[in-house]
């Protein structure tokens, strides 16, 4: 399936309705995953990132990914902020704050030292948030039975691509 075109006039438009654009919206940068295509549009001051599901099953678990989050912000757990969500999108988008930061998965970006302090200070962050993710609990965050199991399934997709 082609990525379809983002539609940067509406987006503006919603986008500056509730956040307060300080300019047109551009085009940053683009990604696709398994599930979803990514574009992180940007005014010059803020970006953030439009998420776009690619198939049904991904609409259902991005609307609840949505819920989840919209829950979390109120947490001490770092989560992007919520904008747009797919539930007020009719499915076709959601858009979240940009996060600042590094994505690690399996080495170090190059732009870290490789130093004993550097792999410490990681792994501390680390533990970190996973303990205050672990502190939260399923009705803190709104899962119930009706609304874990499109979560359920967005969790397995991450476990298998790691």
């Amino acid at each position: 399936m082609d990525r379809p075109p983002l539609d940067l006039a509406d987006l503006e438009r919603s986008l500056a309705a509730r956040t307060g654009l300080a300019g047109p919206l551009r085009v940053v940068s683009q990604d696709i995953s398994a599930t979803r295509w990514h574009d992180v549009v940007g005014d010059g001051t803020s970006q953030f990132v439009v998420r776009r599901p690619r198939d049904q099953d991904a609409a259902v678990a991005l609307a609840a990914e949505d819920r989840l989050l919209g829950h979390l912000i109120e947490t001490a757990i770092p989560v992007p902020t919520p904008v747009l969500s797919s539930d007020d999108q009719g499915g076709q988008l959601s858009v979240i704050r940009q996060v600042s930061g590094l994505r690690v998965r399996d080495r170090l970006p190059v732009e870290l030292p490789r130093t004993s302090t550097t792999r410490h200070d990681l792994s501390a962050g680390l533990v970190d948030v996973l303990v205050r993710i672990h502190s939260v609990t399923c009705g803190d965050v709104g899962l119930d039975s009706a609304n874990a199991e499109p979560l359920d399934r967005t969790l397995e997709g991450w476990r298998q691509r790691g």
